[in-house]
C-alpha cells in the first residue's frame, strides 16, 4: 500500500479513488500492485491510519535516515520511469 500510495503521489494521482481506476488501467500501477485492486475505501484508510507515519518518510533527519529517504527518492525516480514506459 506503501509503495501504490507514494507511487501516485510521484505520477500526480494521490486520489484514491484514482489510485483504484489506475490499478486497473495502467500497467505501472498494476505492477506495485501485484495484479490486485485495492478498493478506494482501503486505500483512504490505510492513509489516515498510517498519516503520520507516512508523512515522515519525506521528513528524515540523521545519516541512517536520509539514507532512507535518499532510497525512497531512487524508488520515485525509478517508478516515474516506469510509468513514463507504460505511457
Amino acid at each position: 500500500m506503501v509503495t501504490l500510495l507514494a507511487y501516485g503521489y510521484c505520477v500526480g494521482v494521490p486520489s484514491s479513488r484514482k489510485i483504484e481506476r489506475k490499478t486497473h488501467e495502467d500497467v505501472g500501477f498494476r505492477v506495485i500492485a501485484g495484479g490486485n485492486h485495492p478498493d478506494h475505501t482501503a486505500l483512504s484508510e490505510f492513509r489516515r491510519i498510517h498519516l503520520a507515519a507516512l508523512a515522515g518518510l519525506f521528513l528524515l533527519r540523521g545519516l541512517t535516515k536520509v539514507r532512507g529517504e535518499w532510497s525512497l527518492m531512487t524508488l520515485c525516480h525509478n517508478l516515474l520511469k516506469l510509468h513514463a514506459c507504460s505511457a
